[in-house]
């Protein structure tokens, strides 16, 4: 039993194995499973499908994976059969467990050498096998698909719609794909490829992709070809139009590849940053934008665009583009019409033409810009351009600011309506056309108002002043003609100026073959360093030649003249000067023979030019270059200075004739040079100077003096040692002095000063033997002093004072910056022990700065005569004099004795003493003049002695008054009246600008008057007494306190006519009248008279007391024997009465002593004394 059941399972384990064994050969031997798979491939597929699979081989475990070989997908149609899909190997790597649960989870699916072909019917639908539908049994879900590692290689796919062919050939694919429900994910490691898409090899894609229900998700996405590299990070909806947003990140794209795929013109290789965001048909987005597209190039450009209905519009644009051109603005782009139209509006900086028109100008322009364009093709290019732009330049020209509109194609460029451009103060405005290759015509009008502001900015590089020029440019662009006229009021060129200038051109081919002429007109200015009132010049320009028909300038001094012509086709340039004249204060000067200049590409080259008359020679030889470089010697022989200087400065008169040789080098800014020469006769202002001699080095702003001497004939002058000073050629203002080391040794031996007297013309005559001997070193600022100066047996002369200065000896020492000098001792003649003291310190701050500390003593009775006014006395006192120049002199003064016999100066006239005082550089003055007594004043107005204090204030050249002088006797004349002055009457100064005095004057005359009665007329003096008051120029007349006799109306009618108005009194006798005439006369007459000998007071009163008659007259003479005693005497002419004598004896001011003798032999004693607070 047990082994039939034994052999039983055996039978049946055996029958199981050939079975097996059976199904083994069946399946996989002899294709028994291809048969099956690809049965139920087309039965999927249904009985009538015009698509047919073929397996080749099918391999593998089939339990954990399988192989299939050489898969065919082919389609039938009329034309015959037409193979779709044939892969030669697939492999796949799976759990059988997941199949049987109808999750088709594979862990690796290799597909190798897939050739697969897509094409498009004659309806328009791409030709797909599908399977047909089923229902999907209800609660079942989808079947899930996946593959974890899926690669394909050596893949190449057609797509074929109409007559175009797309084609990927050799892709390969390293990726993962899983499903579930309705999601699909795509993760792609790598693809690579080559497309008819594009030139290059796609060699790289990665990143995930995920769908479901209509909504795509793109994570990480790169894509790389050739230099072209893409990011991708977004999702978009796909239900209804794409909606959704992608961040993209692509470098160096391809413009025209891509729009040879997607459609479209554009054409250029960009950078593109930013988001894009799809919604209803439009598409927006936000992005940074470099590169070129187009004709335009992108450094770092922000965009803010909407594109729908094929408009883009630019909400925003902001960046740098055309170069180094900055951007901020906004713009549209309309693809609708042909040509594409387009607008900007922008600000702008640094926009260069060139960068956007290759053949246009180079530009550099800031401002804002709105464009309006056409076309994106060179052929059909044209922009119009409303420009306003400021701190630009075009084609090298400045501008300050720019506005009006400008068309521009891609050959030409023209301005429609009047463009202005400003650069400072100066304007253009013109109008025309510019055509790049061909023709330009331009009209400019321009209004130079400062010209210095193109100074090292054009061709010209040193203009100046101002002007107004019309020109018209016509012909060929690259070498137009040019006509037209300028005009200026003030015109600087290099050294040339004119205050006056006219100029009128016409030149053709202004750049090369010139051929035209110019002409100039001059007026006022200067060339270089010599002026002219007129100049001309007339130029004719034939190709290489320019003939100079005539050239000159003249002055009032000088005219020059030339003619010559410049030769621009020799190398080097010829300037051959045929004719040429000077003429400087009547000399004449002219060129010896044809002066030749050779002027090549760096400078001038002169061989033996020079110019002169007989006897008279200047000669230039060597080169001077356009930077201003020097090589050259000078040779001048007898060459009158006056003539030369005079061209140069006017103000220096100075005079002589030149010899010597110089030997010039360095450049205008540091010239370089040595001199040996001579100056005979040396004249300064007509002054007689004598021989110089000079041997000098100058070099780095160094003077180096070998040796330079003055032979005035007896005298010698001579100094030698170094110093720096600027003699820069170019230079105009600079400071000449710097502040630098001076080391000069100076000597000086003379007994002739006709300098002196020169530079200072208050010195009528100056005489003595000088001796000079010291060293100036230090620097200008602070220089130092080392030596002394002398002179004995000194006369000085001024031209205001009568006596001459006298001193024995004067000597000054000098130590650092200090000159001291030691108590000089100087007298008048005959007035040895009267002297005054000079003794103090001179420093010398700066070359230019000297400061005062001198005292000045008159320690006794110096005395002082002018001559220019009769004014004479004796002073003493301290003066002290301090300060930079002018300094201020303060001190005390005493006139002890004071005669001033000048008349008072009338209306419109002036002293002539305080007219000689006046100077800009006057000293400032502060004097306290104490005037005891003895101080007379004698002319036709007055004779009186006065006394008191003025303080004599004078500031930058105004003076002060502030004192009061007190009339101590005397007498004032009127007309025919003698007036005695009442002592105490007073002149005072009240800080006042003007010598104009208030006046509080008292003075008695008598008038003779006739009284009538009844019964007789009687004969009479009365005493007529005024008081005036007001100021001296502006005075007032009053009778005096407690007179009634007269009033105030009377006065004028008694002075002028001895007319009184009264019923009971008349002044009408003519011998009277007569009496009173003569008498008044025979005062003043006597008075000036005695004053010769010495006599201070004479006074002839014919009506002193109440008779009429001569025989009543009194005289009165008094005499100063010293300056504080007076001494005086007066006597009736008839002697029929005693003689009254006396003395004043002044010992200050403020303290006097009086005694008188009167008629009746009375002895009389009087002492004042004055208290002032």
């Amino acid at each position: 039993m047990k082994w039939s059941l034994r052999r039983g399972f055996i039978s049946a384990l055996g029958v199981c194995l050939v079975v097996l064994i059976g199904l083994y050969f069946y399946f996989f031997e002899f294709g028994g499973l291809e048969r099956i798979v690809i049965g139920k491939i087309n039965s999927a597929l249904g009985e009538d499908a015009a698509w047919d699979v073929t397996i080749g081989n099918i391999g593998g475990t089939v339990i954990t994976g399988v192989v299939l070989d050489d898969v065919t997908v082919s389609r039938a149609d009329s034309s015959g059969r037409l193979q779709v899909l044939h892969v030669s190997h697939v492999a796949a790597s799976y759990a059988v467990t997941n199949l049987w649960n109808r999750q088709f989870l594979f862990e690796t699916l290799h597909i190798d050498s897939l050739d697969l072909l897509v094409a498009m019917d004659s309806n328009g639908k791409w030709l797909i096998p599908t399977l047909p539908g089923s229902a999907q049994p209800r609660g079942r879900s989808k079947p899930m698909f996946a593959v974890d590692r899926l690669s394909i290689a050596q893949a190449n796919i057609r797509a074929v719609r109409d007559r175009d062919t797309l084609t990927f050939d050799d892709l390969t694919l390293q990726a993962s794909i899983g499903t579930n429900e309705d999601t699909y994910a795509v993760e792609i490691a790598h693809i690579g490829c080559r497309s008819s898409l594009t030139s290059g090899e796609l060699v790289g894609l990665s990143g995930k992709v995920t769908y479901a229900n209509g909504n795509i998700v793109f994570q990480d996405v790169h894509l790389t070809q050739d230099d072209t590299r893409i990011k991708l990070d977004g999702s978009l909806a796909l239900n209804e139009g794409a909606t959704g947003g992608v961040n993209l990140a692509i470098d160096n794209l391809d413009l025209g590849e891509l729009c040879a795929i997607i459609g479209g013109r554009l054409r250029g290789m960009v950078d593109i940053n930013g988001r894009i965001i799809f919604a209803d048909g439009h598409i927006t987005g936000q992005v940074n934008l470099g590169g070129d597209l187009l004709f335009a190039g992108f450094e770092n450009l922000f965009v803010d665009f909407e594109y729908s209905d094929k408009k883009l519009v630019f909400d925003t644009l902001y960046g740098t583009v055309f170069g180094d051109c900055g951007v901020d603005g906004s713009g549209d782009i309309d693809f609708t019409v042909k040509p594409e139209n387009y607008h900007l509006n922008a600000k702008v900086r640094n926009f260069n033409l060139r960068q956007l028109i290759k053949d246009s100008f180079e530009s550099d322009m800031t401002g804002t810009v709105e464009l309006e364009g056409w076309s994106f093709s060179n052929a059909d290019l044209l922009l119009m351009l409303d420009v306003d732009l400021f701190e630009s330049s075009f084609d090298e020209y400045p501008l300050q600011r720019a506005v009006g509109p400008i068309g521009i194609t891609t050959d030409s460029l023209w301005f429609p309506d009047e463009f202005c451009v400003d650069y400072f103060e100066n304007s253009f405005r013109t109008v025309g056309v510019i055509d790049y290759d061909d023709e330009i015509c331009l009209d400019i009008d321009a209004d130079l108002r400062n010209l210095d502001r193109y100074r090292g900015k054009l061709f010209i590089d040193q203009p100046g002043g101002r002007a107004h020029s019309s020109v018209i440019m016509s012909g060929k662009t690259r070498d137009p003609d040019l006509a037209g006229w300028l005009a200026s009021d003030s015109l600087w060129l290099y050294g040339l100026f004119a205050d006056s200038c006219f100029s009128s051109f016409s030149i053709d081919r202004f750049l090369t073959g010139r051929e035209g002429w110019v002409e100039v007109e001059l007026y006022d200015g200067r060339a270089w360093p010599m002026p002219y009132d007129t100049g001309y010049a007339k130029l004719h320009l034939d190709s290489q030649l320019v003939w100079i028909d005539t050239v000159g300038f003249s002055n009032k001094f000088a005219a020059f003249g030339s003619k010559a012509r410049l030769d621009q086709g020799t190398d080097p340039w010829k300037v051959s000067i045929d004719t040429l004249s000077l003429t400087v204060l009547e000399r004449d000067f002219y060129n010896r023979g044809p002066i030749v200049i050779n002027v090549d590409t760096i400078g001038f080259d002169f061989d033996q030019a020079s110019i002169g008359k007989a006897g008279s020679m200047l000669r230039v030889d060597g080169r001077t270059d356009y930077d201003e470089s020097m090589d050259l010697s000078v040779l001048v022989e007898n060459i009158p200075v006056a003539s030369w200087l005079y061209l140069y400065d006017q103000d220096l008169d100075l005079n002589g004739y030149l010899s010597g040789t110089a030997e010039i080098s360095g450049n205008f800014d540091n010239p370089i040079f040595g001199l040996t020469g001579s100056i005979d006769s040396l004249v300064y202002r007509d002054v007689y100077l004598g021989d110089l001699t000079a041997n000098i080095e100058y070099g780095d702003t160094l003077v180096r003096i070998d040796s330079v001497q003055i032979f005035s004939h007896p005298g010698v002058y001579a100094a030698r040692g170094s110093f720096y000073t600027d003699l820069a050629f170019a230079k105009n203002g600079s400071e000449r002095l710097p502040n630098r080391p001076i080391d000069l040794s100076i000597t000086a031996h003379d007994n002739r000063f006709d300098l002196v007297k020169l530079l200072l013309p208050s010195v009528e005559d100056l005489q003595g033997d000088f001796h000079a001997d010291f060293r100036l070193s230090g620097t200008p600022s602070e220089p130092h002093l080392d030596g002394e100066a002398s002179i004995r047996n000194g006369r000085l002369k001024y031209f205001d004072l009568v006596d001459t200065l006298l001193t024995d000896s004067a000597h000054v020492t000098m130590t650092d910056n200090r000159i001291e000098i030691e108590g000089v001792e100087t007298y008048v003649h005959g007035e040895r022990d009267n002297n005054a003291v000079v003794s103090g310190v001179l420093t010398v701050k700066a070359l230019d700065t000297l400061h005062y500390d001198i005292d000045v003593a008159l320690p006794s009775e110096f005395p002082f005569k002018y001559e220019l006014d009769d004014i004479e006395g004796v002073a003493e006192g301290e003066v002290h004099i301090e300060g930079d120049f002018p300094p201020q002199v303060t001190g005390d003064l005493t006139l002890l004795r004071t005669r001033y016999r000048t008349e008072f100066a009338t209306e419109g006239e002036g002293s002539p003493l305080l007219i000689a005082l006046y100077d800009e550089d006057s000293w400032d003055l502060n004097l306290n003049i104490e005037i005891p007594s003895n101080f007379w004043i004698k002319n036709q107005d007055i004779d009186a002695e006065f006394s008191g204090f003025m303080n004599l204030i004078r500031e930058n050249n105004k003076y002060r008054f502030i004192g009061e002088l007190e009339i101590l006797k005397g007498r004032g004349f009127l007309f025919d009246k003698t007036f005695r002055i009442e002592p105490g009457s007073k002149v005072i100064y009240e800080d006042i600008e003007y010598p104009d005095p208030r006046m509080d004057i008292s003075a008695i005359t008598r008038i003779p008057v006739v009284r009538f009665n009844e019964e007789e007329e009687r004969s009479q003096s009365e005493t007529l007494c005024i008081h005036i008051q007001g100021t001296l120029e502006n005075p007032t007349f009053s009778t005096c306190e407690g007179d009634t006799l007269f009033s105030n109306e009377d006065i004028l009618p008694l002075i002028l006519a001895n007319y009184y108005g009264s019923e009971s009194m008349s002044a009408g006798r003519f011998e009277e009248r007569v009496s009173q005439l003569v008498s008044s006369q025979v005062s003043q007459i006597g008075t000036r008279q005695l004053q010769q000998l010495g006599v201070e007071t004479f006074e002839i009163d014919p009506t002193y007391g109440d008779e009429l008659g001569l025989r009543g007259t009194r005289v009165t003479v008094g005499v100063y024997t010293n300056p504080n005693l007076y001494l005086y005497g007066r006597s009736a002419v008839s002697f029929d009465r005693g003689q009254e004598v006396g003395f004043e004896y002044r010992f200050n001011k403020a303290f006097l002593l009086e005694g008188r003798r009167d008629e009746d032999e009375l002895y009389h004693m009087n002492l004042k004394l004055r208290w002032e607070l």
